[in-house]
């Protein structure tokens, strides 16, 4: 699914035209593909200059996190911690590639999740959110995977203090698994 978000003076909007119509030379915008689909992919190799290799590794998962400089643009590999993991107490990631170019950020995310929602209703509702312009609207997501990783972090640090208190408080013997279940 496509989103194309332009960005005006005091807000994002999210802009009602297709894909085709989007003035690429012109506007500021974000566009956000999520679980994008062939015919995405061929949109962005025919109308930027990408290396075909970032568009493939968007196409693929499983690549370590990364950062290349290419002439026009940057391209990030990037992955969040998952809020609802899929087993019980199971760190999971999700990957997000983003293109970041001077009037725009393209955001790809193979999985469907609202990682990105929260940001989008800030941006909305905020005056103040793009006065940075399009590299603004880039830290605000590389803070939110920051922030994501906080609170994984602080909740494997409770884990933690919560094994310790009983191993040394009752003496209880702990088996394997409850010290793999905190990584």
């Amino acid at each position: 699914m496509l989103h194309i978000y332009c960005l005006g003076k005091e807000k994002i909007e999210k802009c009602n035209f297709n894909l085709k119509e989007l003035d690429l030379t012109q506007s500021a915008y974000w566009l956000h593909l999520n679980q994008p689909t062939e015919e995405d992919f061929d949109f962005l190799s025919k109308n930027f200059n990408f290396e075909p290799s970032t568009i493939e590794e968007c196409r693929n998962s499983e690549h370590y996190p990364k950062m290349e400089d290419y002439e026009d643009y940057l391209f990030f590999v990037n992955y969040f911690p998952l809020q609802k993991p899929v087993e019980k107490d199971f760190f999971q990631t999700s990957e997000l590639n983003i293109f970041l170019g001077n009037n725009y950020l393209i955001t790809v995310q193979k999985e469907e999740n609202d990682f990105l929602h929260p940001l989008l209703n800030k941006a909305g509702k905020s005056k103040s959110f793009l006065k940075g312009g399009i590299i603004f609207v880039f830290l605000e997501i590389m803070d939110s995977i920051a922030h994501e990783y906080i609170g994984w972090a602080e909740s494997l640090d409770r884990d933690i203090e919560n094994l310790e208190d009983l191993i040394l408080k009752t003496n209880e013997k702990i088996g394997n698994r409850e010290i793999y279940w905190l990584g």
